[in-house]
């Protein structure tokens, strides 16, 4: 009891929770970032690929690079988001990782599992598992060049939390999903202003408008 009141109303833990840019294993965020990075910085295409290479914590393969025939198809959107083989190849081809990327669509893209069938893994010497989750993506391209972009701390980790606009831009993508974007941009303003209103049920309503 007193571990669970230890700096009751001084104490905010909720300032300590770590929001994932991504729906997926936190293990595969670094890798993920660092093909994105690579796709903003080369203007990739899957097709330009020939061989790919993610460097990942060694304590995380047994979780999402095998058994690799599995990663490399994943079955459902459960597997695939524990697969560091198909959220590369997916954010190399699509330059991006979202809920879209785990529909059936994307599940059964042949150019998505074209490019897993060539990711490759190995162990990251340097990682600094488990404080954060490294990830780094080494590409080789079809005319010989090679290129590559780590990232030694995965963003949401609590030495590089995200910043508002990537929450915001987070939720902006997923509430459109079930609602429009006039409607998501609506609850967006309603829950930025929440320090604003002094009676909840005006964000009752509005939430619930």
């Amino acid at each position: 009891m007193a571990l669970a009141t230890a700096g009751l109303g001084e104490t905010w833990e909720i300032e300590r929770v770590g929001v994932k840019p991504f729906p997926a294993c936190h293990f595969v965020h670094g890798c993920a970032d660092a093909a994105l990075a690579l796709v903003s910085q080369h203007g990739l295409k899957g097709g330009d690929i020939a061989r790919v290479r993610a460097l990942v914590p060694e304590g995380t393969i047994q979780t999402i690079c095998e058994p690799v025939a599995r990663k490399r198809r994943p079955v459902s959107d459960y597997d695939a988001k524990f697969s560091v083989q198909f959220v590369v190849a997916a954010a190399l081809v699509r330059g991006r990782f979202g809920l879209a990327e785990l529909e059936p669509e994307a599940l059964g893209d042949p150019e998505i599992l074209a490019l897993a069938e060539r990711v490759e893994y190995e162990a990251d010497p340097d990682s600094p598992f488990p404080e954060a989750y490294s990830g780094e993506v080494r590409v080789t391209l079809r005319d010989g060049r090679e290129l590559a972009h780590r990232e030694q701390v995965n963003r949401g980790a609590p030495g590089r939390p995200l910043a508002n606009g990537e929450i915001v831009a987070k939720f902006m993508d997923n509430a459109q999903i079930a609602v429009s974007r006039s409607r998501a941009e609506a609850v967006r303003e309603i829950v930025l202003a929440l320090d604003s209103h002094s009676d909840l049920r005006e964000v009752v309503a509005g939430l619930g408008g």
